[in-house]
């Protein structure tokens, strides 16, 4: 979810190869082991806080704090990704006349990461 409150004082975003299964802090579905993932360092109020997310879940992130129409002014709340999803980016994308394009919505491809992990990581 957006959040308009005090930014992390540190905030560092690096990917890296995950040496030990991970789970990600946004769709909660595995990160094998051996997969790229984003880890993000947030120092606030104090102390540290470390998240993992499929490198995926973070350029969705990335769009919507970018996008014109989220957040603004606001910062990424981590692990509030689907709730965000869920309420600005669940309609079926439209043309400039609003008829619908048939393109997924952002959720639809946040559904399928989910879905693309938790397959791999059954088998």
């Amino acid at each position: 979810m957006c959040y308009d409150g005090d930014g992390a004082d540190v905030f560092k975003v690096k990917r890296l190869r995950s040496r030990r299964p991970r789970v990600c802090n946004e769709c909660r579905a595995p990160i094998p082991r051996g997969a790229e993932y984003v880890r993000v360092n947030c120092l606030q109020w104090g102390g540290w806080t470390v998240y993992s997310l499929h490198w995926e879940c973070m350029e969705l992130w990335e769009f919507m704090v970018h996008d014109k129409d989220a957040c603004p002014g606001s910062l990424m709340l981590m692990g509030g990704l689907e709730e965000e999803l869920l309420n600005d980016y669940s309609e079926p994308p439209t043309d400039d006349e609003g008829v619908p394009t048939g393109d997924p919505t952002l959720l639809d491809i946040f559904n399928a990461i989910r879905t693309a992990y938790e397959h791999q990581h059954s088998q």
